[in-house]
């Protein structure tokens, strides 16, 4: 199969869907992966999608780029390829902490400054268990 360097409305792959997807299959039986969809776990050439448009996301591309790419017509496509994993989840929530420790909070009134500043103290006082020291 051969890649080439795309236009914005070219496609990247100079093969037709189906060759593609017997270039995967093949792919998988040389190597001993199990491959189609009939398979439970079975990797399809759209496993290979869902790889792409996790990466994309992961590196922060932004949703209508990563749309127009797929050619996915919807935000709801776009989202069923892209898997968020826990490691993901974690580093956003790390992000939106140091936002907030910075003192960066886009509503900064004061009301919700002390709400913020007591619910720290309050999980300060809980234990790893979930319950509350006394």
């Amino acid at each position: 199969m051969q890649v080439k360097t795309a236009a914005p409305d070219q496609r990247i792959f100079t093969v037709s869907k189906d060759q593609f997807i017997s270039d995967v299959a093949e792919a998988c039986k040389a190597i001993g992966l199990p491959c189609r969809r009939k398979l439970k776990d079975g990797f399809t050439a759209h496993s290979l999608q869902r790889t792409r448009n996790t990466n994309a996301m992961r590196a922060n591309v932004q949703q209508p780029v990563r749309m127009k790419i797929t050619g996915h017509g919807t935000p709801e496509m776009d989202l069923h390829y892209s898997h968020e994993q826990d490691n993901d989840l974690r580093a956003a929530m790390e992000k939106i902490d140091q936002f907030i420790k910075g003192g960066e909070i886009l509503d900064g009134s004061p009301l919700l400054r002390a709400i913020l500043e007591k619910l720290e103290s309050i999980s300060k006082s809980v234990d790893k268990s979930g319950s509350k020291r006394k």
